[in-house]
């Protein structure tokens, strides 16, 4: 009697998996990470780039203005020491718009990598504020009533003098800025008491009554 043995041929489920969908977007969101670490990365990267290359070039600027700085220094000491030997040559008996030190510089001249031009006024031909009579001062231009009686006021202060330093105290006394930019033309807290006539404008002799 034959038998007949019947084999069952479709494969079990073990030996061809069915793909899974869920395997398919655990591979997807692995690359969507390291993609946006990269792109994190990349961003980061760019920013401290950018700072550095700020950075850099402030500090270049920084080094540029105080290499301007140090040249300007150096230009304004050769005017003064060019002034100060006019100044020497001076005779000690009375200045005058006339002599050596008062011509201003007409072209100008070199120094190191650049050029200066210089001019000399007298203090003394303005009218000076520590030692002004007080009718003197009352007309001084944009001088308020109140910078008159604080001027006069520290001449007799029972702790001593104390004399105007600076024109730029003035604006604590209610002088504005027009005026004391006109006032500077006219006036100085330096000198010794007495105005150069030999050297004073024509505006600081009307103010003494002079013309």
């Amino acid at each position: 009697m034959n038998k007949c043995r019947f084999q069952n041929r479709h494969p079990r489920a073990s030996e061809d998996p069915v793909p899974n969908s869920d395997s398919r977007f655990r591979g997807n969101d692995k690359k969507g990470s390291v993609l946006l670490v990269s792109l994190w990365a990349t961003a980061t990267l760019a920013a401290i780039g950018i700072s550095q290359a700020a950075r850099v070039s402030l500090e270049l600027k920084w080094a540029s203005r105080l290499q301007e700085q140090r040249q300007a220094w150096f230009l304004a000491w050769a005017g003064l020491q060019v002034e100060s030997m006019r100044l020497a040559s001076d005779l000690p008996d009375f200045d005058a718009m006339s002599e050596a030190w008062a011509a201003p510089t007409q072209e100008p001249i070199p120094f190191e990598q650049g050029t200066f031009l210089f001019s000399a006024s007298d203090e003394q031909s303005k009218i000076p504020l520590n030692a002004a009579p007080p009718d003197v001062l009352a007309g001084l231009p944009g001088l308020t009533p109140d910078a008159v009686n604080q001027i006069l006021a520290r001449r007799t202060d029972p702790a001593g003098p104390k004399p105007i330093a600076h024109l730029g105290e003035l604006p604590l006394w209610g002088v504005d800025s027009n005026s004391l930019s006109e006032l500077e033309s006219v006036a100085t807290v330096y000198g010794r008491g007495q105005v150069n006539l030999y050297t004073a404008s024509e505006k600081v002799l009307s103010l003494l009554g002079l013309t």
